[in-house]
């Protein structure tokens, strides 16, 4: 074994022991979950200050990851793999957490760089989730989202003032993809705007699993087919108990033992009804990932759940 897998899975098994998401446990080191997912999986190594800060937030024997760590990096034979390329990742997905909700983040890249986004935008009478699905990782998927996702962090500003629907910046994303002269399938998104006066939620959502939304007795909200290239659109006013969860498909077609996909799962719907905070259902979709998808392709694994 190498020494990021060893070092990740002690890791692992100890969050998982204490009862910890990535997210707890990343905010209790100081460092960002999308981080943590790597050291987990065994992507990168730790430094050795990371590793103290990693022991006494797990409260952990005093040297036993650095320990770990320097045993095995003695025998490795390749260098660790750079995480500075995520790092404008990660902060799109810290962007989550100036909205003020309470949010759980779901998180695997499935190379150095993810594809996957997700970000918000406070206008302070409105919030915006975006969710995008740059249909890959790499060295191309990973610049091309980012750029699809400043496209839509502008298109917030209208000309005149006003804030613009999630329609809005659905037809951005539409008119983007076919400038570039890619089609339409490759333009996947979701686009949430959150009213927060009258707690209304409205949708447009574009080539991605249909969100959940617990609101009331609705479970799982598909929408319409009335918004630009064919995406679903839709609208609700939430209670105070409301929680979203939205996946790009790389998590949602996970397989499961009882479902064709980890979306039409009774046992999601069960965490959903049943869930107190976001991180529960961060924690239920974590124990589902795995590297592949049942056929040996690996994909992003990105997950959103807000309670507004």
């Amino acid at each position: 074994m190498t020494t990021r897998t060893n070092v990740g899975d002690l890791l692992r098994r100890a969050r998982i022991h204490r009862a910890l998401s990535q997210r707890d446990l990343a905010s209790r080191s100081k460092i960002s979950q999308s981080v943590l997912s790597y050291y987990e999986s065994g992507r990168t190594r730790p430094s050795r200050d990371v590793l103290s800060r990693l022991e006494h937030a797990l409260d952990l024997p005093e040297g036993q990851l650095v320990q770990a760590g320097t045993e095995i990096a003695t025998r490795s034979t390749s260098p660790p793999r750079p995480i500075e390329a995520e790092l404008p990742r990660a902060a799109f997905l810290r962007s989550l957490e100036a909205a003020q909700w309470r949010s759980a983040v779901v998180d695997r890249p499935a190379g150095t760089d993810g594809g996957d986004l997700a970000f918000a935008v406070d206008l302070r009478s409105s919030v915006f989730l975006v969710l995008l699905d740059a249909q890959g990782s790499g060295e191309i998927a990973a610049p091309l989202g980012r750029i699809a996702a400043s496209c839509v962090f502008g298109a917030t500003v209208l000309p005149g003032g006003g804030v613009p629907t999630p329609e809005d910046i659905i037809d951005v994303l539409v008119r983007f993809w076919r400038f570039l002269g890619e089609p339409i399938e490759r333009t996947s998104a979701c686009v949430v705007r959150f009213d927060r006066r009258e707690r209304r939620l409205t949708q447009c959502r574009l080539n991605m699993p249909p969100p959940f939304l617990r609101s009331g007795r609705l479970v799982q909200w598909t929408g319409n087919p009335g918004g630009p290239a064919g995406s679903f659109t839709g609208e609700r006013v939430l209670d105070e108990n409301a929680l979203l969860v939205l996946a790009t498909d790389g998590l949602a077609s996970l397989p499961t033992r009882g479902a064709k996909t980890l979306w039409d799962s009774p046992e999601l719907r069960y965490v959903l009804n049943s869930a107190k905070d976001p991180r529960d259902v961060a924690f239920a979709l974590e124990g589902r990932l795995r590297d592949d998808d049942g056929h040996g392709r690996r994909d992003d694994r990105l997950a959103i759940a807000v309670m507004p």
